[in-house]
């Protein structure tokens, strides 16, 4: 049985997964209950507990959104501001040419230094347009200049410019704003596709808890049972050797308790099944697949089916609240946003950069004045305007890509088509499926009832020496299967409201920025 110390251990061996799970949103009140104390079984609501912390495809969904927050991240880094900056500092020397040494005897080489300070900074919009600016500072002095009398100078310069495009690249519907709106949209079907997995995971786990207390009953009735024709076949085999019944009933009795261990044997086998398949949706390791003790929950009552909404309300509300059907649409949308962007890249690229700077001059100044933008001579503004043309011959690379995001648009909108049909064909068997369990629980509750008064009759019948051995075995044989099937439509009913509660999204609410587990649909069919 699985116990405080084991759940608590389980769960520091899996922290990290745990966290990232109810980092998510996820919760149910208090996570604390399902480990603040010890307990002789598991409870339902230890089940989704369990599974909300454990299951693999709740942690497999949540890295999902993850990695789709982490893809939106790099593409945003196409608008982030790009700075540059550039120190450089030099010592020139070369040989005087003929002219040169005419003009400078004295001097054998020509010698210079200079230093020069570069920034850039450029910064991409959403729009297309790229914002350009520029500072530059240079410092030049050599020893002819000396020699002549000339001083060094620092010539510096200002510039702001704006890069437009005119054909690729222009507008929102470039490539780049494409791109992001793309991923954007591919990280909320993510979280859709999460919220999927986290609702898929519960049915299942729900499905299988109902599925383990049902064999766990039935094993308890195969017990029972076999006890009983235990006891019957020591009572007549007193009764042979007292001379009261005929020796041949004894093979009768013989042959209906081995009956009831065989069916005890295959009622084990049923449990330890599942027993492992309820641990697996869970998320449970083997070994604490085989301490899972007595499911302490009983499968809930059949109630308001009556108040069930009409199929085409239930169907209304899958296709609105659904998350593979909110994933399918958004990647719909965001593969409309990569054929947008793929068609931009088919486009030449026309940009028009204008340019608007201002320069400055000071003569005299040392190596340490390269950095003072503010000294010298300034000049009016300078202005320049430059139109570039790129268009690679053919354009297979962007002709391509439109052809590729064509078609994968065209197979997701069929996707949507396939999907909406298996959505509507669910949601008509699951609900159909509940009101139906929900009518053979009643007729089944009638069935034990009266197969239980018949067994009273015929066993006082035999008494009186009425009814023979074979009649009470017969009616005892229809009481013990009218208990098993009992138990078995007991957890169909339960499972075909996880089912309902799953196929129209009624298992997990959204509150904010959270996942909120709705375990009243589990008992009793609600809309959160």
């Amino acid at each position: 049985m699985i116990n405080t110390a084991t759940l608590v251990g389980y769960c520091r061996r899996h922290q990290s997964m745990a966290v990232a799970a109810f980092a998510a949103g996820l919760f149910i009140g208090s996570a604390a209950s399902a480990f603040a104390q010890t307990v002789s079984g598991l409870s339902f609501n230890d089940a989704i507990h369990l599974t909300l912390h454990s299951n693999r495809d709740v942690q497999i969904g949540e890295t999902q959104v993850q990695v789709a927050g982490a893809v939106v991240q790099q593409a945003q880094g196409v608008f982030d501001p790009l700075l540059a900056i550039e120190a450089r500092r030099n010592e020139d020397r070369r040989p005087l040419n003929q002219a040169e040494q005419l003009l400078t005897p004295v001097l054998t080489d020509l010698s210079g230094s200079g230093s020069g300070f570069d920034a850039k900074v450029e910064k991409r919009l959403r729009s297309g347009q790229t914002l350009l600016g520029s500072a530059t500072s240079t410092y030049l002095q050599n020893n002819t200049s000396r020699l002549l009398g000339l001083p060094s100078q620092t010539t510096r310069s200002i510039a702001f410019g704006l890069r437009v495009p005119l054909f690729r690249g222009a507008g929102e519907s470039n490539a780049a704003n494409a791109n992001l709106k793309s991923v954007e949209q591919s990280f909320a079907a993510a979280t859709a596709e999460k919220r999927f997995a986290v609702s898929l995971a519960l049915r299942d786990a729900a499905i299988a808890y109902w599925e383990y207390s049902s064999r766990w009953r039935q094993l308890e009735i195969s017990r029972s049972g076999e006890e009983r024709t235990l006891g019957l076949l020591q009572e007549l085999r007193k009764l042979v050797a007292a001379d009261e019944v005929p020796a041949a009933d004894i093979d009768l009795a013989q042959a209906n308790h081995f009956e009831r261990i065989n069916t005890r044997i295959s009622a084990e086998q049923a449990l330890l099944e599942a027993q492992q398949s309820m641990g697996r949706s869970m998320g449970l390791t083997s070994q604490l697949q085989r301490e899972i003790g007595q499911p302490l929950t009983p499968p809930p009552p059949p109630s308001g089916v009556s108040d069930l909404p009409g199929l085409k309300l239930l169907l209304e509300r899958a296709l609105l609240r659904r998350g593979d059907w909110q994933a399918i649409e958004l990647r719909i949308l965001a593969l409309g946003e990569r054929l947008t962007g793929a068609r931009d890249l088919a486009r030449p690229q026309i940009d028009l950069s204008l340019f608007v700077s201002s320069n400055s001059l000071q003569e005299g100044a040392s190596l340490s004045g390269a950095a003072n933008p503010l000294a010298g001579n300034s000049s009016g503004p300078s202005v320049a305007a430059i139109l570039n043309f790129q268009l690679p011959v053919g354009n297979n690379a962007a002709n391509g890509l439109v052809r590729q995001t064509s078609a994968l648009l065209t197979e997701a909108e069929i996707r949507r088509e396939s999907l909406r049909a298996d959505i509507g064909a669910a949601v008509e068997a699951s609900s159909a499926q509940v009101r139906r369990s929900a009518e053979a629980m009643r007729g089944s509750e009638q069935i034990v009832l009266r197969y239980a008064k018949t067994l009273d009759h015929e066993r006082t019948r035999r008494r009186l020496g009425v009814a023979t051995l074979i009649d009470v075995v017969n009616v005892e044989d229809r009481y013990f299967r009218a208990l098993l099937d009992d138990v078995q439509r007991r957890s169909n009913y339960a499972a075909s409201l996880a089912r309902l509660g799953h196929d129209v999204d009624a298992l997990v609410g959204t509150t904010g920025d959270q996942l909120e587990v709705n375990l009243a649909s589990f008992m009793r069919f609600a809309l959160p």
